[in-house]
């Protein structure tokens, strides 16, 4: 039978793993026996007293010595105890136990948290989305880095509730919008046509808009009042669910919500409110899938720092290594003047205000990721003890850096920066010296859309994967995190982007603004495509000019006027306006704010020049007086106005009224928790207000003739207005009095002007 391998999950009371096969004659179901196994490194004496008792707990097939590399410096095997294990919920909890046998320090356990369907494709030589073949064995029909491949089709159905309908648990579902097509009536009717049509379409996906945290668990909810079992599984022979509950955590100065996960058996739910789904789609998730081995469902839910480090695994796992359980690396010492030098980040040129004509701005071709392999910089390469004498050597921190084997992270890195190029390409149209065929159907992913957009969307997930594999080097949690390996690949960036600004004033430019693997350079364009080359020779690492604007503005910081590091727009000779840090790119800004700051672009876009922009601001402030009109005589839908903001506490830890707070106690009043790191989403009623019930109107509550308080909004249209045009004089006041049309009072200098 052949087949893309699509799921895998165990059976637990069948001792089996189940795994999913997308064939030409339908969904086929496969069950194959797994035993999992943990490892133990520690004194002999102790792994043989472990191994008695190991082999006495409920759940343990066997325990015996073996021999295994045991890390990424190893040379040579060590002796290590292995435990096999016949049930699929011991291996935790055995682990834990012998963890504690030896103080949670003497003993080293290796291979412990990998999830069974991660260790099963491995022990298979298998990967998500793969091309196979089954019968007694496994055989991989496929190649994991292939960039042209066999792709499955996938029949989906997009499961969302209509704009406008109640978020509130005890309300009953009202309406449900299965691909397009309106469900209506009681719960039971709509439920039992919702899983008529699962019955009769049998998707392989299931997407949904916040689906894991509200839609879902919801619909389950509702099912339970109505009496119509609830069941979206394709396989209901295996009851058992995920056991991760919602959680809230801290981290890099952010509250970050990850909601219970509603998985399905044989069939994936797909949020599409989860990052990786925003950022590389279906075709992208399923190109990572391959590369991770991590099932596309899951996936869906996890950061790209977590695939990273799966891939990690499996090639340490691959290459022979044990993978350690808990990581217990502590970064080397350092006196105060070594900390100084290592510990600085990228490098970045403070920009100067205010706009500018005929500049270029250039950057390195996935810089970091770069240096990483072309300089072999990874956690075992970096001091290595095998090269003391070693001559390369980290600039400005003289760190050692292995010259006899590759590390794993190079290893990893190439081949995704050279996917990253060839699929960067195709999505600007060129794939060989071809055009690719922009009405071409991409049967192989079940929706319809060109090789260019499949190709997008592939350079999208990959571009955040090589972002990601950086910065995985010194975070903390990072299975194969190493700082110093972090240190170095940033001591090679500085010095990089230090010679490329001298390279480019060598070429008459004048440096505007840089920030770790860009520049913007003003002069002549085709000096600054020299410079480019020069500079991508010089560093080894290719340099594209992005973008060649016809005037760009780099925007301040208010409160100290200081140039922004990434708040700027300009715009680009093609037409095309490129905006960063502003209102329009933030999730949080009212759906009519982003549109009416898109207008104001739209209209400086036209402007060919400096002088041209300056003379198009009172148009724009025109803009803003319609539109602050609209806003003050109430023709914007509340639905166009709705704030969203993440909830940094339990409302009980807040110790004022604001608009978060309010939000949060009308929602509970409502029956609706918000946990820590979630959004509130609301319209402001009357801003300012003490009293929740005035302050606020959350989303579940709204209404198309909800009252709004079209003062407030019209300040924020002119924050808006004032992040734009700020360097120009026009603060928000300014802007205020321009667009309600107030009458300005004359400074005295100005009436004895005047006079």
């Amino acid at each position: 039978m052949e087949g893309w391998l699509f799921d895998v999950y165990p059976d637990p009371e069948n001792g089996v793993m189940v795994s999913w096969l997308l064939t030409d004659g339908g969904p086929v179901r496969r069950c194959d026996p797994f035993t999992p196994r943990i490892y133990v490194g520690g004194p002999r004496a102790d792994l043989a007293r472990i191994a008695r008792e190991a082999e006495a707990e409920p759940g343990v097939e066997y325990a015996r010595m073996t021999e295994k590399l045991c890390d990424l410096r190893a040379r040579t095997a060590k002796k290590v105890l292995e435990i096999g294990f016949g049930s699929y919920g011991a291996v935790t909890e055995v682990a834990r136990r012998i963890d504690a046998m030896g103080g949670y320090g003497d003993l080293t356990l290796y291979d412990v948290d990998q999830s069974l369907p991660f260790r099963f494709m491995i022990d298979r030589g298998v990967f998500p989305c793969g091309l196979v073949r089954t019968g007694r064995e496994w055989e991989l029909l496929d190649h994991r880095e292939a960039l042209e491949y066999p792709r499955p089709h996938f029949r989906t159905m997009k499961v969302i509730r209509p704009r406008g309908s109640t978020h509130s648990p005890e309300e009953p579902i009202g309406e449900l919008e299965v691909n397009g097509e309106e469900l209506a009536g009681s719960d039971r009717d709509i439920l039992k046509e919702l899983l008529r049509r699962v019955g009769r379409e049998d998707p392989d996906i299931i997407f949904t808009e916040d689906g894991d945290h509200f839609l879902l668990p919801f619909l389950h909810n509702r099912s339970l009042r109505s009496g119509v079992p609830f069941c979206l599984d394709r396989d209901r022979r295996v009851k058992t669910r995920s056991r991760r509950g919602e959680r809230s955590y801290f981290t890099y100065g952010r509250i970050v919500y990850k909601p219970a996960p509603f998985t399905l058996k044989g069939r994936a739910h797909i949020d599409l409110s989860t990052f990786l789904s925003r950022a590389g789609g279906l075709r992208g998730m399923v190109d990572l899938a391959r590369l991770s081995g991590i099932n596309v469902q899951e996936l869906s839910r996890l950061s790209p720092g977590t695939a990273i480090s799966a891939m990690q695994v499996r090639e340490a796992r691959s290459s022979g290594y044990l993978v350690m359980w808990k990581k217990n690396q502590p970064e080397l010492f350092k006196s105060a003047m070594d900390l100084l030098a290592a510990d600085r980040g990228g490098f970045i040129f403070e920009p100067r205000v205010g706009i500018f004509e005929d500049v270029t701005e250039v950057d390195f071709t996935s810089m970091y990721p770069a240096i990483i392999y072309r300089h072999n910089l990874s956690p075992e390469t970096i001091l290595c003890d095998c090269c003391p004498d070693s001559d390369r050597r980290v600039p400005a921190l003289g760190y050692r850096i292995c010259t006899r084997r590759e590390g794993m992270l190079p290893r990893i890195i190439r081949p995704l920066v050279e996917r990253r190029i060839h699929f960067k390409r195709i999505a600007r149209g060129v794939a060989g010296g071809v055009v690719a065929g922009e009405g071409a159907v991409d049967e192989g992913f079940g929706m319809e859309g060109s090789e260019v957009e499949a190709a997008r969307e592939i350079c999208d997930i990959l571009k955040w994967l090589l972002v990601t594999c950086f910065g995985y080097t010194g975070y903390r949690n990072a299975r194969f995190g190493k700082i110093e390996c972090h240190e170095s690949i940033t001591a090679f960036g500085r010095r990089i982007l230090l010679e490329a600004m001298d390279i480019a004033q060598d070429h008459g430019l004048e440096v505007l603004h840089g920030i770790v693997d860009s520049l913007w350079l003003l002069g002549d364009p085709a000096q600054a495509r020299i410079a480019a080359e020069r500079i991508g020779e010089m560093a080894g690492i290719p340099m594209e000019v992005e973008g060649l604007y016809r005037w760009i503005v780099f925007l301040p910081n208010k409160d100290n006027g200081v140039g922004a590091l990434t708040r700027y727009y300009g715009a680009l000779n093609d037409g095309k306006i490129k905006v960063r840090g502003v209102e329009m790119r933030r999730r949080d800004t009212p759906f009519y704010l982003h549109g009416f700051q898109g207008r104001v672009l739209d209209e400086l876009a036209r402007a060919d020049g400096k002088e041209d922009f300056i003379a198009r601001i009172p148009r724009c402030m025109e803009l803003g007086r319609e539109a602050a009109g609209d806003l003050m005589d109430g023709r914007v839908s509340p639905f166009d106005l709705i704030f969203t903001r993440v909830a940094s506490r339990e409302l009980s830890e807040y110790s004022t009224v604001n608009d978060q707070s309010a939000c949060l106690y009308l929602l509970g009043r409502a029956g609706v928790r918000i946990a820590p790191g979630q959004n509130v989403r609301f319209v402001l009623k009357r801003a300012g207000a003490k009293e929740p019930f005035e302050r606020v109107v959350p989303d579940i509550h709204l209404r198309e003739d909800t009252p709004y308080d079209g003062d407030a909004y019209v300040r924020h249209l002119a924050r808006s207005l004032e992040s734009l045009f700020l360097p120009f004089g026009w603060t928000e006041e300014r802007v205020l009095r321009e667009i309600r049309r107030e009458p300005r009072v004359r400074r005295l200098d100005e009436w004895i002007g005047a006079l």
